[in-house]
């Protein structure tokens, strides 16, 4: 039986899930800060603004 040669796949993986999971969490952050803003300029009412945030912090769960 061949050995396989090691790669540096697992690192490389490892790198781009901390990446990955850093820009969603400063997302996350962000809209909760942003959304008075955004609510103010698109004149969204309280209920929408709360089915907006329910559905994006729902992909969280």
């Amino acid at each position: 039986m061949e050995k396989m040669k090691k790669t540096n796949a697992r690192w490389i993986i490892f790198v781009m899930l901390a990446i990955i999971c850093t820009i969603n969490y400063i997302d996350r952050a962000v809209i909760s800060v942003c959304m008075p803003q955004i609510q103010k300029e698109l004149q969204f009412s309280p209920e929408i603004v709360g089915a907006i945030l329910s559905a994006f912090f729902g992909g969280y769960a």
